[in-house]
């Protein structure tokens, strides 16, 4: 257990130091973009106050402004401001930029200063919550039914905190505070399933394995309301849970069904909250799941599965991230760098690598030609309607091809 715990902390690091980085340069890039849109408006209005009044402070002969009146000396101020708006030109605004500019530092300051003790500690709840549990095992305090409900209890409990946290506007670093509550609370019932079924044998192994896949629909949810790290854990939680409770021999259609609904979520998650960099990681761990299955479990039977897997997959990619690649296209801040293009690559010529390999384990059957020229069919059409985006499809299709 404490194997498991530390491998999932420092999976769990590792991918947050992988991460974290593209999230904070996607908010400075973000700040630089907002910052030039601003500039560029103050310029506009002031070139057209200018427009407006192009003569003003000339239009006036001398001889007209010098002369002065007994009236008008003693005569009541103007009500007028001294200084008029259409005198402001952008060497006059050019002086407050530079606070502008420092916000970035700020943010740093913000993230080391105040974000990273709040995730301190949730991690710390979690730790005490395992070794807590660690502690009544070794002592022998309670009984494994009265250990896994009290860790159910908890995690309910951390998730109920949370909530309660981010209801509270006035609540210092509240928002923080909420996600680390909620990490927390999502992990506990994790592993929480996890021993209850593989650990103390409570219930069978699918009613775990039903458990933690509410576990990631929960996570996923919460996502929407407490940020990128909760859907980052539970992308973790979603794709460690087959090979935590695996049942020996497996079944492929189950395994890859289950997947495909749980990345499904993950890009919906990731469409609705434009989160684009965490829909690499999900294509990844899909076809990584399909590359163990071919080395562990595969039998010629799996083809079908697996093919069908690839192509639902491939689908999902295009159709969910087509909206996203004709906004960027359109402002013009498309690029073939840009994480729609990646997730593209990534998924395609990784479905029809991975088709071409099902194939020849497969023994190269009618079945497995027609759905590996299925999906080299599809990124055909998508080329020609597209051929900026998907013009590598028929070039991997014509090397897999060959290949094979």
């Amino acid at each position: 257990m404490e194997i498991l715990l530390t491998f999932i902390l420092t999976l769990a690091l590792i991918v947050s130091g992988l991460i974290m980085p593209w999230i904070n340069r996607n908010r400075i890039h973000a700040l630089k973009k907002e910052i030039q849109r601003l500039t560029e408006i103050v310029s506009i209005l002031a070139s057209s106050h200018e427009s407006e009044n192009p003569t003003q402070p000339t239009d006036q002969p001398p001889e007209q402004a010098q002369p002065i009146t007994p009236a008008t000396e003693i005569s009541p101020p103007d009500p007028k401001p001294i200084v008029d708006s259409s005198t402001i030109t952008p060497a006059a605004i050019q002086p407050t930029q530079p606070e502008t500019v420092n916000a970035p530092r700020v943010n740093l300051e913000q993230h080391f200063g105040a974000r990273l003790p709040v995730w301190i500690g949730g991690i710390a709840l979690a730790l005490a919550g395992f070794y807590l549990v660690k502690y009544s095992i070794e002592n022998n305090l309670l009984n494994p039914t009265v250990r896994v409900t009290l860790g159910g209890i908890l995690g309910l409990g951390l998730l109920y905190a949370a909530n309660w946290v981010r209801q509270r506007p006035n609540f210092a670093n509240g928002v923080r505070i909420a996600q680390s509550l909620s990490g927390a609370g999502i992990a506990d019932l994790y592993v929480v399933s996890f021993a209850a079924a593989r650990l103390y044998h409570l219930v069978p192994p699918f009613v775990g394995f039903a458990a933690m896949a509410c576990v990631t629909l929960c996570a996923l949810v919460l996502a929407l309301r407490h940020g990128p790290p909760i859907a980052l854990l539970g992308l973790a939680g979603g794709f460690l849970t087959p090979a935590l409770l695996s049942q020996g021999g497996g079944d492929a259609f189950s395994l890859f069904i289950y997947l495909y609904f749980t990345a499904s979520a993950l890009l919906i998650v990731v469409r609705k909250t434009q989160w684009w960099w965490l829909s690499i990681p999900t294509i990844l761990a899909c076809l990584l799941w399909v590359i163990v299955w071919l080395l562990s479990r595969f039998t010629p039977g799996d083809s079908i599965w697996l093919g069908l897997f690839l192509l639902a997959i491939s689908a999902t990619i295009v159709t969910g991230s087509r909206k996203s690649y004709q906004d960027q296209v359109e402002t013009g801040e498309h690029t073939a760098l840009a994480t729609t293009s990646i997730l593209n690559y990534i998924g395609l010529a990784g479905s029809l690598l991975l088709m071409g390999i099902v194939a020849g384990k497969a023994g190269f059957g009618y079945l497995e030609w027609g759905l590996f020229g299925l999906l080299a069919l599809a990124g055909i059409g998508l080329a020609y309607f597209n051929d900026r985006l998907y013009g590598f499809v028929p070039w991997v299709s014509m090397a897999v091809n060959a290949v094979m």
